[in-house]
């Protein structure tokens, strides 16, 4: 199980020149964390790389944690676990070509009132769909929610979602997630438009789409990101 984050530096009053990305994976032992410094321009080449290992006494020392917040207070190792677990199918290990998908925060950090939306990138053309998934647990198809909607990306294009508005950050606080699939063929809106509580049986039914002639389709490709919502 692993988490991402961002930071970004700035000397002066130049602008960002890289940011520092990474992931940490937790260990018996602490946590093991991976670092990139990644160039902002071009095709953000990795500059340098660094991996170590936080102990658990240094971590209780700087009072750090691994487990994001639900409200003000930490959520549970169970909670956490559980969470990603049936989140799996997206997580893009069985991916057919390259299909990515990111804030437009780089460091995935929201407050109270801020707007954001997302990146999408794909290597082949392809119908996509996004689900939302809220603190709670509440998960919800974001897009596409109508017919006007253009869910269709071409190869080696790179959109941003949505099209002529942005999504609102607001309470409740804490983690939320954005999970993205892909398929080759179109296929229909669906009954999954509404809300639904996370969990494997609510993933499984949204693995899968209806397609023109009515038959089910799972996506060739998923990818998945998540940020985090913070009081002002």
């Amino acid at each position: 199980m692993t988490r991402g984050f961002t930071d970004a530096a700035q000397a002066g009053r130049s602008p960002i020149q890289a940011v520092i990305t990474g992931n940490y994976l937790p260990l018996d032992s602490g946590a093991e964390v991976l670092l990139h410094l990644v160039s902002t321009s071009g095709k953000k080449v990795v500059l340098a790389s660094a991996q170590f290992i936080i102990s658990v006494q240094e971590m209780e020392r700087r009072k750090l944690s691994l487990l994001p917040e639900k409200g003000n207070e930490e959520i549970d190792k169970v909670e956490f676990e559980a969470k990603h677990q049936a989140v799996e199918p997206y997580e893009g290990t069985d991916n057919e070509w390259t299909f990515t998908i990111c804030p437009d925060a780089l460091d995935g950090i929201y407050y109270d009132g801020d707007f954001m939306s997302v990146y999408l990138y794909s290597s082949q053309d392809c119908y996509f769909r996004l689900i939302h998934v809220d603190v709670d647990g509440n998960m919800q198809v974001i897009y596409p929610v109508s017919p006007r909607d253009n869910n269709f990306i071409h190869a080696g294009q790179t959109r941003t979602i949505p099209d002529n508005t942005l999504y609102l950050m607001k309470q409740p606080f804490g983690e939320e997630m954005i999970l993205a699939s892909a398929f080759e063929q179109p296929f229909a809106l669906g009954s999954f438009s509404t809300s639904a509580l996370l969990s494997e049986e609510t993933i499984s039914r949204s693995f899968t789409v209806e397609s023109d002639s009515e038959e089910e389709m799972t996506p060739s490709v998923t990818a998945n990101f998540s940020y985090t919502i913070l009081q002002r």
